[in-house]
């Protein structure tokens, strides 16, 4: 049942990325890099069709790269690529829901980052500068693999530009790749946010008794020393989901009204009670 989740994950997500190409970016010369942006580039200049180059290359970097991958994250990043090609085929034909460049941009970049993120999550990848990073980082690991998909992504938005004689492209593309990261980014650690909570107060004792048996969340005390008042105490720690908040911070107003409390985010939670898949 798991797998069947996982693979169903797979294909929704190739789909959306596929969706996001063809519905807002291809059709108003946008890429946001990578196999697809040449794909779009050739399909403009050759008329070679968009999901025939995506295969294309795909199946290339997954030759070259088939020796710097585990021999199931490959298959499944080889499902999604073609999956991928598949979907552009499919929805080649699909009616713009509008004109605005911006709101093309930004609906475009955000359903690839949702379809990018929903595979990334599920332990694939839909090929293309994700496979090149990987190899250059595997032979230079002193190169990071976000920089060279940066670096690789931005080439082929400016070489679209050059091509099309229309460097407002570059504002449009680089649009869509801003959103399209940071959808990315949500889907695959933001769905995991945490809080981290510290609190401050004389009666941490009953405080923390209340957490475990209330909240049914464990909580770390952490001996500390206030330099103003030369005093020695111990800082509670706890981390809680977002929902549990409020209810936290009413346990200690209702311990100690005095209480100093520091919230901040934690982007990703591993272990019990939370995500425990290291």
């Amino acid at each position: 049942m798991k797998n069947t989740i996982k693979y169903f994950m797979i294909v929704l997500g190739s789909f959306l990325t596929a969706l996001g190409l063809d519905m807002f970016l291809i059709p108003f010369k946008m890429s946001v890099g990578g196999v697809s942006g040449i794909g779009t580039l050739l399909y403009f200049m050759f008329g070679i069709p968009v999901f025939f180059t995506v295969l294309l290359l795909n199946a290339v970097m997954f030759a070259v790269g088939f020796k710097y991958l585990d021999r199931k994250d490959l298959l499944n990043s080889m499902l999604s690529a073609f999956l991928l090609s598949v979907f552009l085929y499919m929805c080649e034909n699909i009616p713009q829901m509008g004109s605005d460049r911006v709101l093309n941009a930004l609906f475009g970049g955000a359903a690839m980052g949702c379809g990018i993120g929903i595979v990334v999550a599920n332990g694939a990848a839909t090929g293309g500068t994700d496979l090149l990073a990987l190899m250059i980082n595997k032979k230079f690991p002193h190169i990071s693999i976000g920089n060279v998909i940066l670096i690789a992504d931005l080439v082929v938005i400016f070489a679209t530009a050059v091509a099309f004689s229309d460097f407002s492209l570059v504002l449009y593309c680089t649009l869509a790749l801003f959103v399209s990261v940071k959808v990315t980014d949500y889907i695959v650690d933001g769905m995991d946010y945490s809080k981290s909570v510290f609190i401050i107060s004389d009666k941490h004792t009953e405080i923390s008794k209340r957490i475990l048996s209330l909240m049914n969340r464990g909580v770390t005390g952490i001996l500390s020393k206030g330099m103003y008042s030369d005093s020695s105490g111990v800082m509670l720690m706890c981390v809680v989901k977002p929902r549990e908040v409020a209810k936290l911070k009413n346990i200690v107003k209702n311990a100690d009204k005095n209480a100093f409390i520091i919230i901040s985010d934690v982007s990703q939670t591993l272990g019990e009670g939370f995500k425990e898949n290291f």
